[in-house]
């Protein structure tokens, strides 16, 4: 149609305490027409994730972790509780304390890491 508004793309904040797993699931969602970016892990548990990598207008975040030990716990709840976005968490942490852990820190939905990428989309 002539003249139309294109649609928005919906923004994705992409986190994981592994930099090449959150680069690549950022570059899959790009391809699907996502406007998406990655931020950085939080190192230091007490000091803020900077947001250097990722620019306004995001209006989801996709945590991935396996939040196998309490210091990932830690850093994946820092990040949901810091950073005000609906948040998505992929874990292979089975069902149980740590899914509540994260549903209780703000995350919206909690995931097993074996769901795919379209039904993560």
């Amino acid at each position: 149609m002539s003249g139309s508004k294109p649609a928005e793309r919906l923004g994705v904040a992409v986190a994981s305490e592994q930099a090449l797993v959150a680069e690549a699931v950022r570059a899959s969602l790009a391809s699907r027409d996502f406007e998406a970016s990655t931020l950085r892990w939080p190192g230091d548990q007490h000091a803020r994730p900077r947001r250097a990598t990722v620019r306004g207008g995001q209006d989801v975040g996709l945590l991935i972790s396996d939040l196998d030990r309490w210091p990932r716990l830690r850093a994946a709840t820092l990040l949901v509780t810091w950073i005000p976005l609906p948040w998505v968490v992929l874990t292979s942490a089975p069902y149980g304390p740590m899914w509540g852990a994260a549903l209780e820190a703000g995350a919206c939905l909690v995931l097993p890491s074996t769901t795919g990428i379209d039904e993560v989309c």
